[in-house]
């Protein structure tokens, strides 16, 4: 059937597709970083804190976040008051 050579052709082969299924398998998938993230906003400063600590220069941008966070399975924010930041 196969010779000492041609079965370790075979062997070698399935190792190489198999190395490279699992590579393509657990390389993260490159994301947006927010920042690269175009909100389509007012530059409107009516600023809304949340619960990351950051200060969203107003609802519009605070809703592009969190619209961001949901597409990317990323965890939730929500708004707070600001007097409840605690300083870093």
């Amino acid at each position: 059937m196969f010779n000492r050579h041609q079965g370790c052709l075979v062997i070698f082969n399935i190792t190489i597709l198999i190395l490279s299924l699992v590579l393509v398998l657990v390389t993260p998938k490159p994301q947006v970083d927010w920042a690269e993230v175009e909100c389509f906003c007012t530059p409107q400063y009516d600023p809304i804190c949340a619960s990351d600590r950051r200060r969203y220069r107003n609802q519009c941008t605070f809703q592009c976040r969190v619209t961001y966070l949901e597409e990317n399975s990323l965890s939730p924010i929500t708004g707070v008051r600001c007097l409840d930041l605690l300083p870093k």
